[in-house]
């Protein structure tokens, strides 16, 4: 199936749009051996960053035109 006839037949599905995405993203995932299904994986979040804020503001304030 083509990718332009597979979008208009997502779109004929109106409760089951995301499980066909989810579906789709895993099928693929696993067939690369990109995800181990049922892993976790890790991602960074800065809200626990606080030397990257403080060196964010002092370049801001370097940049900053003199008042």
């Amino acid at each position: 199936m083509q990718l332009a006839e597979l979008v208009p037949a997502l779109h004929n599905l109106p409760s089951n749009n995301f499980r066909a995405v989810q579906f789709l993203t895993t099928d693929l995932a696993q067939g690369e051996d990109a995800l181990t299904p049922g892993a976790e994986y890790p991602v960074w979040s800065p809200s626990d960053a606080h030397s990257a804020a403080a060196t964010l503001e002092a370049f801001l304030k370097d940049q900053a035109p003199p008042q």
